[in-house]
Protein backbone atom coordinates (compact mmCIF):
# COMPACT_ATOMS: atom_id res chain seq x y z
CA UNK A 1 0.00 0.00 0.00
CA UNK A 2 2.64 2.17 1.04
CA UNK A 3 4.61 1.29 -2.23
CA UNK A 4 1.34 2.69 -4.16
CA UNK A 5 0.98 5.49 -2.73
CA UNK A 6 4.18 6.65 -3.48
CA UNK A 7 4.15 6.00 -6.89
CA UNK A 8 0.77 7.81 -7.13
CA UNK A 9 3.00 10.81 -5.65
CA UNK A 10 5.57 10.87 -7.85
CA UNK A 11 2.80 10.27 -10.83
CA UNK A 12 1.50 13.41 -10.06
CA UNK A 13 4.56 15.23 -9.38
CA UNK A 14 5.70 14.26 -13.04
CA UNK A 15 2.16 14.95 -14.41
CA UNK A 16 2.95 18.61 -12.61
CA UNK A 17 6.57 19.17 -14.05
CA UNK A 18 5.10 17.94 -17.61
CA UNK A 19 2.29 20.55 -17.41
CA UNK A 20 4.83 23.59 -16.63
CA UNK A 21 7.26 22.51 -18.90
CA UNK A 22 4.71 22.19 -21.67
CA UNK A 23 3.23 25.69 -20.33
CA UNK A 24 7.01 26.93 -20.57
CA UNK A 25 7.42 25.80 -23.78
CA UNK A 26 4.22 27.18 -25.41
CA UNK A 27 5.30 30.67 -24.30
CA UNK A 28 8.73 30.42 -26.13
CA UNK A 29 7.43 28.98 -28.88
CA UNK A 30 4.92 32.07 -29.04
CA UNK A 31 7.94 34.41 -28.52
CA UNK A 32 9.73 33.11 -31.07
CA UNK A 33 6.97 33.47 -33.27
CA UNK A 34 7.21 36.89 -32.72
CA UNK A 35 3.83 37.36 -31.69
CA UNK A 36 3.08 41.22 -32.26
CA UNK A 37 0.52 43.36 -30.33
CA UNK A 38 0.18 45.35 -33.09
CA UNK A 39 0.07 45.15 -37.00
CA UNK A 40 2.04 47.04 -39.07
CA UNK A 41 -1.76 48.34 -40.95
CA UNK A 42 -1.88 49.76 -36.88
CA UNK A 43 1.44 51.58 -37.13
CA UNK A 44 0.16 52.88 -40.12
CA UNK A 45 -2.77 54.51 -38.99
CA UNK A 46 -0.37 55.62 -36.18
CA UNK A 47 1.49 57.53 -38.81
CA UNK A 48 -1.31 58.86 -40.27
CA UNK A 49 -2.41 60.67 -36.84
CA UNK A 50 1.35 61.89 -36.54
CA UNK A 51 0.93 63.82 -39.60
CA UNK A 52 -2.87 64.88 -39.42
CA UNK A 53 -1.31 66.43 -35.85
CA UNK A 54 1.77 67.52 -37.68
CA UNK A 55 0.35 69.62 -40.61
CA UNK A 56 -2.59 71.22 -37.60
CA UNK A 57 -0.17 72.48 -35.34
CA UNK A 58 2.00 73.75 -37.87
CA UNK A 59 -1.17 75.72 -38.78
CA UNK A 60 -2.20 76.56 -35.51
CA UNK A 61 1.22 78.01 -34.25
CA UNK A 62 1.99 79.69 -37.89
CA UNK A 63 -1.12 81.71 -37.75
CA UNK A 64 -0.50 82.67 -34.23
CA UNK A 65 2.58 84.94 -34.50
CA UNK A 66 2.42 88.52 -36.20
CA UNK A 67 6.04 89.51 -38.25
CA UNK A 68 6.99 92.46 -39.09
CA UNK A 69 7.83 93.21 -42.74
CA UNK A 70 10.91 92.88 -44.22
CA UNK A 71 12.07 95.69 -46.78
CA UNK A 72 13.98 93.42 -48.78
CA UNK A 73 16.44 92.08 -46.11
CA UNK A 74 16.60 90.13 -43.42
CA UNK A 75 14.55 91.63 -40.47
CA UNK A 76 16.49 92.77 -37.50
CA UNK A 77 16.68 90.62 -34.31
CA UNK A 78 16.04 90.85 -30.39
CA UNK A 79 18.76 88.61 -29.92
CA UNK A 80 21.85 89.32 -27.79
CA UNK A 81 24.89 89.18 -30.40
CA UNK A 82 24.95 87.84 -33.70
CA UNK A 83 26.85 85.25 -32.33
CA UNK A 84 23.80 83.99 -30.77
CA UNK A 85 21.74 84.67 -33.92
CA UNK A 86 23.92 82.38 -36.08
CA UNK A 87 23.92 79.62 -33.51
CA UNK A 88 20.21 79.66 -33.64
CA UNK A 89 20.42 79.51 -37.90
CA UNK A 90 23.01 76.60 -37.29
CA UNK A 91 20.45 74.51 -35.14
CA UNK A 92 17.99 75.55 -38.24
CA UNK A 93 19.67 74.51 -40.69
CA UNK A 94 20.49 71.35 -38.71
CA UNK A 95 16.95 70.17 -38.96
CA UNK A 96 15.55 71.86 -42.41
CA UNK A 97 18.42 72.71 -44.94
CA UNK A 98 20.71 75.67 -45.71
CA UNK A 99 17.69 76.17 -48.77
CA UNK A 100 14.68 76.53 -46.29
CA UNK A 101 16.74 78.50 -44.08
CA UNK A 102 17.66 80.77 -46.64
CA UNK A 103 14.23 81.25 -47.66
CA UNK A 104 13.25 81.65 -44.29
CA UNK A 105 15.82 84.37 -43.30
CA UNK A 106 14.88 86.81 -46.27
CA UNK A 107 11.11 86.50 -47.54
CA UNK A 108 8.63 88.60 -46.09
CA UNK A 109 5.68 87.12 -43.61
CA UNK A 110 4.28 89.65 -43.03
CA UNK A 111 0.68 88.74 -43.42
CA UNK A 112 1.45 85.53 -45.14
CA UNK A 113 3.13 83.08 -42.70
CA UNK A 114 2.66 80.02 -45.29
CA UNK A 115 6.43 78.97 -45.24
CA UNK A 116 6.91 79.18 -41.41
CA UNK A 117 4.19 76.92 -41.39
CA UNK A 118 6.11 74.83 -44.16
CA UNK A 119 8.95 75.06 -42.04
CA UNK A 120 7.30 74.31 -38.67
CA UNK A 121 5.81 70.99 -40.24
CA UNK A 122 9.75 70.10 -41.68
CA UNK A 123 11.20 70.36 -38.35
CA UNK A 124 8.18 68.35 -36.44
CA UNK A 125 8.81 65.74 -39.01
CA UNK A 126 12.54 65.27 -38.47
CA UNK A 127 12.59 65.34 -35.00
CA UNK A 128 9.31 62.39 -35.16
CA UNK A 129 11.35 60.35 -37.37
CA UNK A 130 14.25 60.63 -35.11
CA UNK A 131 12.11 60.13 -32.09
CA UNK A 132 10.44 57.17 -34.02
CA UNK A 133 13.97 55.33 -34.13
CA UNK A 134 15.19 56.49 -30.70
CA UNK A 135 16.25 53.18 -28.36
CA UNK A 136 16.56 55.99 -25.45
CA UNK A 137 15.74 59.70 -26.76
CA UNK A 138 19.45 60.84 -25.98
CA UNK A 139 22.06 61.84 -28.87
CA UNK A 140 22.39 59.39 -31.68
CA UNK A 141 25.98 58.91 -30.53
CA UNK A 142 24.93 58.04 -27.49
CA UNK A 143 22.92 55.56 -28.91
CA UNK A 144 24.97 54.12 -31.51
CA UNK A 145 26.29 50.92 -29.41
CA UNK A 146 22.87 49.11 -29.40
CA UNK A 147 22.58 50.01 -32.99
CA UNK A 148 25.59 48.30 -33.95
CA UNK A 149 24.74 45.28 -31.50
CA UNK A 150 20.98 44.98 -32.93
CA UNK A 151 23.01 45.35 -36.41
CA UNK A 152 25.20 41.97 -35.69
CA UNK A 153 22.16 40.26 -34.29
CA UNK A 154 19.75 40.72 -37.03
CA UNK A 155 22.40 39.47 -39.27
CA UNK A 156 23.20 36.38 -37.27
CA UNK A 157 19.61 35.59 -36.09
CA UNK A 158 16.28 34.67 -37.51
CA UNK A 159 13.87 37.85 -37.24
CA UNK A 160 11.96 36.23 -34.60
CA UNK A 161 14.91 36.09 -32.29
CA UNK A 162 16.23 39.52 -33.36
CA UNK A 163 12.74 41.24 -32.81
CA UNK A 164 12.44 39.73 -29.63
CA UNK A 165 15.99 40.86 -28.21
CA UNK A 166 15.11 44.25 -30.07
CA UNK A 167 11.80 44.67 -27.96
CA UNK A 168 13.27 43.87 -24.60
CA UNK A 169 16.25 45.59 -24.90
CA UNK A 170 14.19 49.03 -26.08
CA UNK A 171 12.07 48.47 -22.99
CA UNK A 172 14.21 48.00 -20.39
CA UNK A 173 17.02 50.09 -21.62
CA UNK A 174 14.46 53.66 -21.53
CA UNK A 175 13.59 52.16 -17.89
CA UNK A 176 17.01 51.77 -16.78
CA UNK A 177 18.37 55.13 -18.24
CA UNK A 178 15.52 57.87 -17.35
CA UNK A 179 12.15 56.48 -17.15
CA UNK A 180 9.71 58.58 -18.71
CA UNK A 181 11.24 60.73 -21.55
CA UNK A 182 10.99 64.28 -21.80
CA UNK A 183 10.61 65.27 -25.23
CA UNK A 184 8.65 68.65 -25.26
CA UNK A 185 11.77 70.68 -25.44
CA UNK A 186 12.72 69.42 -28.16
CA UNK A 187 9.61 70.29 -30.62
CA UNK A 188 9.56 73.79 -28.16
CA UNK A 189 13.46 73.92 -29.71
CA UNK A 190 11.82 73.88 -33.12
CA UNK A 191 9.37 76.09 -33.40
CA UNK A 192 11.76 78.84 -31.39
CA UNK A 193 14.57 78.91 -33.67
CA UNK A 194 12.02 78.55 -37.07
CA UNK A 195 10.43 81.56 -35.46
CA UNK A 196 13.77 83.45 -34.63
CA UNK A 197 15.32 82.65 -38.13
CA UNK A 198 12.14 83.52 -39.89
CA UNK A 199 12.49 87.10 -38.12
CA UNK A 200 10.08 87.06 -34.99
CA UNK A 201 11.25 90.06 -32.75
CA UNK A 202 12.07 88.19 -29.27
CA UNK A 203 14.80 86.60 -27.17
CA UNK A 204 14.97 83.12 -26.99
CA UNK A 205 14.55 82.33 -23.74
CA UNK A 206 11.24 84.49 -23.85
CA UNK A 207 9.88 83.00 -26.55
CA UNK A 208 10.60 79.14 -25.54
CA UNK A 209 8.50 80.19 -22.71
CA UNK A 210 5.55 81.82 -24.62
CA UNK A 211 5.55 78.57 -26.58
CA UNK A 212 6.04 76.24 -24.35
CA UNK A 213 2.79 77.76 -21.99
CA UNK A 214 0.61 78.89 -25.14
CA UNK A 215 0.73 75.62 -27.03
CA UNK A 216 1.59 72.88 -24.23
CA UNK A 217 -1.44 71.00 -25.26
CA UNK A 218 -0.35 70.66 -28.48
CA UNK A 219 3.12 69.67 -27.44
CA UNK A 220 1.61 67.39 -25.41
CA UNK A 221 0.15 65.65 -27.81
CA UNK A 222 2.95 65.43 -30.11
CA UNK A 223 5.03 64.08 -27.49
CA UNK A 224 2.18 61.32 -26.96
CA UNK A 225 2.44 60.33 -30.43
CA UNK A 226 5.86 60.24 -30.78
CA UNK A 227 6.51 57.85 -27.84
CA UNK A 228 3.61 55.60 -28.85
CA UNK A 229 5.37 55.84 -32.27
CA UNK A 230 8.87 54.91 -30.92
CA UNK A 231 7.57 52.07 -28.78
CA UNK A 232 5.13 50.41 -31.80
CA UNK A 233 7.75 50.39 -34.09
CA UNK A 234 10.85 49.48 -31.07
CA UNK A 235 9.16 46.93 -29.30
CA UNK A 236 5.09 45.96 -30.40
CA UNK A 237 5.94 44.79 -33.56
CA UNK A 238 8.42 41.68 -33.70
CA UNK A 239 8.07 39.96 -36.73
CA UNK A 240 9.26 42.14 -39.13
CA UNK A 241 11.47 45.60 -39.23
CA UNK A 242 9.28 48.92 -39.48
CA UNK A 243 10.95 52.33 -40.59
CA UNK A 244 9.29 55.67 -39.90
CA UNK A 245 10.58 57.43 -43.21
CA UNK A 246 11.60 61.06 -44.36
CA UNK A 247 13.70 62.90 -47.22
CA UNK A 248 16.38 64.23 -45.63
CA UNK A 249 16.92 68.42 -46.76
CA UNK A 250 19.22 68.71 -50.16
CA UNK A 251 18.81 64.70 -51.36
CA UNK A 252 17.43 64.23 -55.13
CA UNK A 253 13.65 63.81 -55.72
CA UNK A 254 12.98 59.56 -55.88
CA UNK A 255 9.57 59.22 -57.45
CA UNK A 256 9.58 55.33 -56.31
CA UNK A 257 10.36 56.28 -52.41
CA UNK A 258 9.37 60.08 -52.44
CA UNK A 259 5.65 61.62 -53.16
CA UNK A 260 5.65 65.41 -54.32
CA UNK A 261 2.83 67.20 -52.23
CA UNK A 262 2.61 69.61 -55.12
CA UNK A 263 2.56 67.10 -57.86
CA UNK A 264 4.73 69.15 -60.60
CA UNK A 265 6.97 66.80 -61.95
CA UNK A 266 10.43 67.60 -60.52
CA UNK A 267 13.02 67.80 -62.41
CA UNK A 268 15.06 64.88 -62.77
CA UNK A 269 18.39 65.03 -59.60
CA UNK A 270 16.18 67.69 -57.82
CA UNK A 271 16.67 68.16 -54.42
CA UNK A 272 13.93 68.05 -51.96
CA UNK A 273 13.35 71.15 -50.02
CA UNK A 274 12.33 69.32 -46.86
CA UNK A 275 9.46 66.96 -45.83
CA UNK A 276 5.57 67.18 -44.71
CA UNK A 277 4.57 64.20 -44.25
CA UNK A 278 5.83 60.79 -42.40
CA UNK A 279 6.23 57.54 -44.33
CA UNK A 280 6.63 54.10 -43.51
CA UNK A 281 8.76 51.14 -44.66
CA UNK A 282 8.37 47.65 -43.77
CA UNK A 283 11.44 44.95 -43.86
CA UNK A 284 11.00 40.92 -43.66
CA UNK A 285 14.11 38.82 -43.52
CA UNK A 286 12.95 34.78 -45.14
CA UNK A 287 16.36 32.45 -45.57
CA UNK A 288 18.57 34.97 -44.64
CA UNK A 289 17.52 37.67 -47.10
CA UNK A 290 15.67 41.10 -46.90
CA UNK A 291 12.58 42.33 -49.02
CA UNK A 292 11.92 46.02 -48.45
CA UNK A 293 7.93 47.32 -49.27
CA UNK A 294 7.23 50.92 -48.71
CA UNK A 295 3.94 50.98 -46.96
CA UNK A 296 3.73 54.53 -47.00
CA UNK A 297 5.94 57.51 -49.35
CA UNK A 298 7.20 60.48 -47.02
CA UNK A 299 5.79 63.06 -48.97
CA UNK A 300 8.19 65.82 -49.51
CA UNK A 301 7.91 69.75 -51.27
CA UNK A 302 10.25 71.10 -53.53
CA UNK A 303 11.94 73.93 -54.90
CA UNK A 304 10.32 74.01 -57.72
CA UNK A 305 6.44 73.55 -57.00
CA UNK A 306 6.93 76.04 -53.46
CA UNK A 307 6.11 78.79 -55.53
CA UNK A 308 2.62 77.18 -56.28
CA UNK A 309 2.24 75.77 -52.45
CA UNK A 310 2.62 79.02 -51.35
CA UNK A 311 0.33 80.57 -53.45
CA UNK A 312 -2.51 77.98 -52.30
CA UNK A 313 -3.19 79.91 -49.73
CA UNK A 314 -4.12 76.56 -47.53
CA UNK A 315 -6.46 77.61 -44.77
CA UNK A 316 -5.64 77.62 -41.16
CA UNK A 317 -7.70 76.56 -38.29
CA UNK A 318 -6.84 80.03 -35.61
CA UNK A 319 -5.63 83.61 -36.46
CA UNK A 320 -4.69 86.40 -33.65
CA UNK A 321 -3.41 89.26 -34.57
CA UNK A 322 -1.78 89.39 -30.57
CA UNK A 323 2.20 89.58 -30.66
CA UNK A 324 3.08 87.47 -27.84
Amino acid sequence: MAEKTRLEIEHTEALGQLARRTANLADAQAQLRGDDRLTDQAVLALIRAFNTEIKETAAFLADAFEFEKKDGAEAPSDLDTAEELGEVHERTTEILGPELVALLRTTDHHGDPALVRLAFQGGMVEYARWMSASWFFEDPEDEQLLADIYQHVRAAQPQAVAGRWRALTHTHVQELIHGAPELSDYFIDAFVNVLLTAGFRSSAAALHAVVGERFADRIAALVRLAIGLNKAVGAEVTACELKVLSAAPGVPFDAETMIDLVDGAPQAGEAVLCTCKLGLSRADKEDGAWTKTTLLKPTVVMQSGLEELLAQGDSTPTKTNSKP
